[in-house]
């Protein structure tokens, strides 16, 4: 059985206020971070979202 991927992980992004995909602004510690991650599906890309 060979098993298919639903999802791929096209990138992540880590931020504390503004942030790029390049992640050129420096994360302090301590401080609340969000992280998002962008995925493409099975059926093309779609936006992911999680409760806070």
């Amino acid at each position: 059985m060979t098993a298919q991927a639903l999802a791929a992980l096209d990138a992540m992004e880590v931020t504390q206020a503004i942030q790029d995909l390049q992640q050129s602004v420096t994360l302090i510690a301590g401080m609340t971070t969000v992280i998002r991650v962008y995925v493409n599906g099975a059926n093309g890309p779609s936006p992911a979202r999680a409760a806070p």
